[in-house]
């Protein structure tokens, strides 16, 4: 019922009907008050001597003065005092009948002057609110960078505006994020064709193409596909994370397990030394997704290290905290770019991509993940060279 009113409107009748709820209460009070305390006495009054007179009878027919008031006794009184009691009567009455109306009318009356006073005062009162309104209606995805000013008020209407261009500056990191990911995976997405379109503009343009030369292009397709393929696997983990549970009842040593099983053939290939540490320890969280953010940590340790290298997988426990840590000795991270490695879609350097391949998405999915499981994850650099990456997560 009320939806489509402004809300100066539905308070200004909300208000004008406890007003007239309370006046009609008064006056009707009032009312009853008067009569019972002013014009019943005055009745009972004027009325005590003529129940005498009325119940009497004419002694004599030609002596209108005298009356029997019963068989012993005799009272006289005029015939114009008769008349003036009964005057009397007509006033009062007439008098109350005035007073009541006089009470409804005002009462009326001021109802009406109070709620036209209600509404232009809550029209001041709530014309910052109407400010604000029309200042956020202004305010849409192409002007996010646009913030509540010039809003002079205190109290709740300012925390109000303080809160929304909060929200707005989230709003706008969060927009411009999403804005530099699209971009990003549109460039990504982009390269790996652009190398399959040179290569066939080459074989299309070289007439004497030898079997060597297809060979070549299929093993460049097979590559810059399986990269296509890696970077859209990526992508619908990044957009399908919001949704996973944290129900599982996992054993951590078999998450390890089976992530070094399963990249036995990539160890071995660059004859790398892998430590592990048993931990013994179960934990509530998604199996799946934790044993993609911990493979992804240790296939960039394979990946980055040096051929006969080592890596170590070390685990502890401190405060009701697991704490696990991936240690290699390849080439490691510079500092000064070690603080954007878990951007989406950050490389060290363009070379890096290049040779050994990949997004930049391993390590932001890595941290989403972690987060995700209320832990955290950081960067540190080895003392004997390589990378260390410390995961502490809450058991």
């Amino acid at each position: 019922m009320f939806k489509n009113i402004s809300l100066r409107i539905q308070m200004t009748i909300l208000t004008t009907l406890i007003l007239v709820i309370v006046s009609v209460i008064l006056t009707v009070t009032s009312v009853y008050n008067v009569n019972q305390t002013l014009v019943a006495p005055m009745y009972s009054a004027l009325t005590t001597a003529p129940s005498f007179i009325e119940s009497g009878q004419y002694l004599d027919s030609t002596n209108p003065y005298m009356y029997e008031i019963d068989q012993s006794i005799e009272f006289m009184m005029p015939v114009e005092s008769i008349v003036s009691l009964s005057y009397a009567e007509e006033v009062i009455a007439a008098g109350t009948s005035s007073f009541r109306l006089s009470a409804f009318g005002s009462m009326i009356l001021i109802i009406i002057v109070a709620a036209g006073f209600i509404y232009y005062v809550l029209g001041k009162f709530l014309n910052p609110v109407k400010q604000l309104s029309d200042e956020i209606e202004l305010i849409n995805e192409k002007r996010l960078s646009q913030r509540l000013i010039g809003f002079n008020t205190s109290g709740e209407l300012q925390e109000l505006s303080h809160s929304f261009n909060m929200m707005l500056d989230r709003l706008d990191r969060a927009f411009e994020s999403q804005k530099r990911f699209s971009s990003d995976a549109a460039h990504e997405l982009k390269t790996p064709l652009t190398v399959l379109k040179t290569k066939l503009d080459v074989l299309e343009m070289d007439a004497n193409v030898e079997i060597d030369d297809y060979q070549n292009f299929v093993e460049v397709a097979k590559k810059q596909t399986e990269r296509m393929i890696n970077l859209v696997d990526h992508l619908f983990i990044l957009s399908a994370q919001q949704d996973y549970e944290l129900s599982d009842e996992v054993y951590l040593d078999y998450v390890f397990i089976d992530i070094l099983e399963d990249l036995k053939t990539a160890i071995e290939s660059k004859n790398l030394t892998v430590e592990y540490e048993p931990c013994d320890i179960t934990m509530t969280s998604n199996q799946i997704m934790l044993t993609h953010a911990f493979s992804n940590l240790i296939q960039n340790a394979i990946k980055y290290n040096h051929d006969k290298g080592s890596i170590a997988i070390r685990t502890s426990v401190e405060e009701q905290s697991l704490i696990v840590e991936v240690i290699d000795t390849g080439i490691g991270i510079p500092k000064e770019q070690s603080e954007h490695i878990f951007n989406a879609f950050y490389c060290v350097e363009p070379s890096r991509s290049r040779k050994f391949g990949g997004a930049g998405l391993g390590l932001a999915i890595t941290k989403d993940v972690i987060e995700r499981h209320q832990g955290t994850i950081e960067y540190l650099p080895n003392s004997d060279g390589g990378s260390i990456f410390k995961v502490i997560l809450p058991i």
